[in-house]
């Protein structure tokens, strides 16, 4: 595989000399793409900037996600009802797990220590371990599964994980190691998207059928505070170090920024047209528009959009690399991933220049969802 990558970096960095542009230094890993159209998880050499393989499945991947401790990769077909788990190191598949029920979404516990299926028909969560691949915890659940979180593990809740159900109005937490039901907490509106604040003591939850952000005290079993916002808030991310939360939705062409620890709205700002998918780094945040095809990039510390980035058509989900260097922007009709620089200081084009991607990679049909692995970020890297 080192070969492999070599050439390719090789062919490409004269490709793009011949050109007229440097590629500059990569990172050390791969981004996995499910192609919820193709049969196929695209395996991405972040180094190379290519695709090296199509790595094969017999069903269609909606969401990938990868272990933070081995070279396994999982991705979740949900028509198929499958559960596959490729090889990082071998970009092949080594075994796969036909799930009961209706599978809808797929998150890894931040150690490693479990796989975490909802099945909303059903109204259940799949705990399954990794080693055995195997389901080892079923739990029914009062309401239909929407969005799971797990708390910090530097946190004092660091053994729950939260899962919203929707239209109940309720947020189930469990035992992270058994997925025992340890309460159920009462939001009083349709929940969607739930976040851990970085201490642990509060959960926060987006209201779905309303402009409302709800902030849950873990310790007091109380809601602390309701936030009303600019957006019916619909996408949610995390500033890494805690700090501040960025929230998308109908209603408005906005990113609106949230104080967790000060429970309080930071401030609104126009982002795009019909903002979408949204992630950040420590000093920028990127701000998917499916309607224009272009991603806005905020610079968190004075709330401004330094600059308007093109991409591909529709895009619908965005990946940081560890090093926070690279975005990696996924068009879903147009069936690429647009490589942006995320450094501050390749940022610094007025927002009315539009910038140009760093560069554009074919990767299948209808790309979904991506993660990035490297073994030299991983817990045992």
């Amino acid at each position: 595989m080192d070969s492999r990558r070599h050439f390719i970096a090789a062919a490409l960095g004269a490709g793009a000399a011949a050109c007229g542009r440097k590629l500059g230094k990569g990172f050390p890993g791969y981004a996995f793409v499910a192609n919820s159209d193709g049969h196929a998880v695209a395996a991405v050499d972040l180094e190379a900037f290519a695709v090296i393989r199509h790595i094969r499945l017999d069903a269609d991947p909606t969401q990938v996600a990868a272990s933070p401790s081995q070279p396994r990769i999982y991705a979740l077909a949900p028509k198929a009802a499958t559960l596959f788990e490729i090889g990082a190191d071998t970009l092949e598949v080594r075994r796969r797990l036909r799930l009961p029920g209706s599978p809808a979404s797929l998150r890894v516990a931040p150690d490693g220590s479990a796989i975490w299926v909802l099945c909303p028909e059903q109204r259940q969560v799949l705990r399954i371990s990794p080693d055995r691949l195997q389901v080892d915890h079923r739990v029914a659940l009062s309401g239909t599964p929407v969005a799971i979180d797990f708390a910090p593990e530097e946190s004092e809740t660091r053994a729950m994980a939260a899962v919203s159900l929707g239209g109940a109005g309720t947020v189930a937490l469990l035992e992270a190691a058994t997925a025992r039901l340890l309460a159920t907490l009462p939001l009083g509106a349709e929940v969607g998207e739930v976040r851990f604040r970085k201490d642990g003591a509060h959960l926060l939850a987006l209201h779905r059928s309303e402009p409302m952000l709800s902030q849950y005290d873990l310790r007091a079993r109380r809601c602390a505070v309701r936030l009303p916002l600019a957006v019916r808030p619909e996408h949610m991310c995390v500033k890494p170090d805690g700090g501040e939360v960025y929230i998308t939705g109908a209603g408005a062409d906005a990113l609106v920024t949230v104080y967790p620890f000060r429970t309080e709205v930071r401030g609104t700002l126009l982002a795009g047209r019909a903002p979408g998918y949204v992630a950040a780094t420590g000093a920028r945040v990127f701000v998917a528009n499916p309607e224009s095809n272009d991603v806005s990039i905020v610079d968190s510390r004075n709330q401004r959009v330094v600059a308007v980035a093109r991409v591909g058509k529709q895009p619908c989900f965005i990946a940081l690399t560890p090093d926070e260097r690279f975005a990696l922007v996924l068009g879903r009709e147009s069936g690429d991933m647009t490589v942006l620089r995320a450094e501050p200081q390749t940022v610094k084009r007025a927002a009315s220049a539009p910038a140009a991607p760093s560069f554009m990679i074919p990767v299948g049909s209808a790309p979904s969802q991506a993660v990035v692995w490297s073994a030299a970020w991983s817990r045992e890297g």
